[in-house]
């Protein structure tokens, strides 16, 4: 599955866990910047921009983000998205403060992580 082939609540989704985990530190590092630039290449800048407004409206805490998270059933939407997420938290490592949000959509969406080393 590629980030086009999700619906819109799946890139609901995906923007509002990707804009939780880049924002949880006080500054965005270099490597999270690339990692949203990726974003806006996949969506195109029009998308991307309405998604970030999206997420912005529609998801403007932390609760109200986990509660929609709970709703992404596709388990292969599922799988991208955490995979995403987890890509971008890494991207920081310095700064692991969104661990918990990572750890809780892992056990709540049962996705299985696995780190190998190329």
């Amino acid at each position: 599955m590629e980030i086009r082939d999700l619906n819109d609540e799946e890139q609901l989704a995906l923007m509002g866990l990707i804009e939780f985990v880049a924002e949880s530190n006080a500054t965005i590092s270099e490597e999270e910047q690339e990692e949203i630039a990726h974003l806006v290449e996949a969506f195109g800048a029009d998308e991307y921009r309405a998604l970030v407004e999206a997420v912005d409206e529609k998801l403007p805490n932390e609760e109200a983000l986990r509660a929609h998270l709970q709703t992404i059933e596709r388990q292969d939407a599922r799988d991208l998205i955490y995979g995403l997420g987890l890509e971008t938290a890494l991207s920081d490592a310095e700064n692991l403060g969104h661990s918990d949000m990572l750890d809780w959509l892992r056990g709540e969406w049962g996705v299985s992580v696995e780190i190998s080393s190329t």
